[in-house]
């Protein structure tokens, strides 16, 4: 016989201690009432709560005991009525009443309540969260296949916004010393036709991860359309070394999305010519910091990443940049921390300063232990003219070689 049921048997008292009737499910050992309420606002899309239903289900959880929730001996029951929680959550009883219902059917209460629909302390008759403690662990999984979703997800927008920039900025350049070029207009139509970021945001996983692979394709065709273009031209290809000179020297505007971007190219090509007329003054150090050399001084993590993505060929710029966002993750730097170290320092110092506190987390007597937190600090530093990348790398070779 259901609950339910016995409350209407003759035999049935109100006053009967039904709580004390356990053993019953408790929340996990360390969790608190507090984090349910966490756990359910970063599930309810998930879960497919309304915010209606999510807002009855928090005010029902808030009017239990915490105490409640970790003890084997009782249950958290809510007993206040349908017009109390009405008057609490400014809508009607009918509401009210449709959200309780609603939660009971996806398993999350249960509704136990005396003969003519009452709610008792005396009794245990009221709105029982039980059968949300026995799916706390459930949503827990849930949550943490969640969040490992979004983290995937990040480091791919992370990566497809260096990839625009890097196809952006290649496309420039092809246009100043080959206009014309067939091969230069078809990659340009391409880079047009990529989705904007709300057309990415909408993305399944799969699709964001097939369209960052095919515009690391198209840059990495560009990339051999320059060297050609340089070679036919008898143009010295940019070395690594000076691509580093101008990263340390010169914040890069940040960009994210690619809706003025044949303006952006067009608007940009006489500068970026006039940029490439003159190389960069080699500071003292800087020849020692070679493809090879920031290889060497880098993590063996991000070395994994960088070896993956160059398949035996000598690494770009791009290359370490890809490498860093994957590790990104892994160090706990959030994406808002490396989108703040772009805007304000360029992708190429964003990614030196990743490399250096990656590097760093093994430093024999300051060992970097809050990665996210230095990265904000050096992307201050920088904007405040007080940042030494060159000397962190430097240093780092120094201390490779010993």
């Amino acid at each position: 016989m259901s609950f339910s049921q016995a409350t209407t048997a003759s035999s049935y008292s109100p006053y009967a201690d039904v709580h004390a009737s356990g053993p019953h499910p408790v929340l996990p050992e360390g969790m608190q009432r507090s984090q349910v309420r966490d756990l359910l606002l970063e599930l309810r899309r998930a879960l497919k709560l309304s915010q209606a239903a999510l807002l009855t289900l928090l005010q029902i959880v808030e009017r239990t005991r915490p105490s409640d929730w970790t003890s084997p001996d009782v249950e958290p029951v809510c007993y206040a009525r349908q017009v109390r929680l009405a008057s609490e959550l400014g809508k009607s009883e009918r509401a009210v009443r449709y959200d309780e219902a609603r939660l009971e059917r996806m398993g999350l209460i249960e509704r136990r309540t005396l003969a003519n629909g009452a709610r008792t302390s005396h009794g245990g008759c009221g709105l029982v969260l039980s059968p949300l403690i026995e799916r706390i662990p459930a949503l827990l999984a849930l949550r943490d296949r969640q969040r490992a979703e979004w983290d995937a997800r990040a480091a791919l927008l992370a990566r497809r916004s260096a990839l625009y920039r890097a196809v952006r900025d290649a496309l420039m350049e092809v246009q100043t010393t080959q206009p014309g070029d067939p091969a230069a207009r078809e990659a340009t139509e391409t880079f047009l036709s990529w989705p904007v970021p709300a057309e990415l945001r909408a993305m399944s996983l799969d699709a964001l991860s097939d369209h960052v692979e095919k515009a690391g394709d198209l840059a990495d065709r560009l990339d051999e359309l320059l060297e050609s273009c340089r070679d036919s031209s008898g143009q010295t290809a940019t070395s690594f070394r000076s691509y580093i000179q101008t990263t340390i020297n010169t914040s890069f505007e940040f960009c994210n999305a690619p809706a003025n971007a044949a303006a952006d190219i067009e608007e940009n090509s006489a500068k970026n010519q006039a940029a490439h007329k003159h190389e960069p003054q080699v500071q003292p150090g800087l020849d020692r910091l070679t493809p090879q050399a920031l290889r060497a001084i880098a993590s063996d993590e991000l070395r994994l990443y960088l070896d993956y993505d160059t398949r035996n060929r000598d690494p770009r710029m791009r290359d370490f940049t890809l490498a860093a966002i994957r590790r990104l993750p892994e160090l706990g730097v959030s994406p808002s921390a490396w989108e703040e170290a772009v805007g304000t320092m360029g992708d190429e110092a964003a990614t030196l300063a990743v490399l250096v506190i990656d590097a760093n987390r093994d430093h024999p007597a300051a060992p970097v232990r809050r990665p996210g937190g230095l990265l904000r600090a050096m992307a201050r530093r920088h904007k405040a003219g007080e940042l030494n990348l060159l000397g962190s790398l430097i240093g780092l070779l120094e201390r490779k070689r010993e």
